[in-house]
């Protein structure tokens, strides 16, 4: 489980919420996660949220987190 490391990067892009009936079927082949139904991408991203921030994560953008986490310790 990732959850208890002090850093989890979870890198999403735009084709990770998209699936075949978004007009990339010719796609579908060769990229296996259009084949997956946006509802349960939806679903599992909620569900992974939901774990980190019970967890008592925070969410930060690439850039934030590179700051402080580079920040030496006090």
């Amino acid at each position: 489980s990732l959850v208890g490391q002090e850093l989890v990067n979870l890198e999403l892009h735009g084709v990770d919420l998209r699936d075949e009936h978004d007009g990339l079927a010719a796609l579908a082949p060769h990229q296996f996660d259009l084949r997956v139904p946006l509802e349960r991408k939806w679903n599992v991203l909620s569900e992974v949220v939901r774990v980190f921030r019970r967890a008592g994560y925070t969410f930060l953008r690439l850039d934030q987190a590179a700051r402080e986490f580079s920040a030496p310790a006090i």
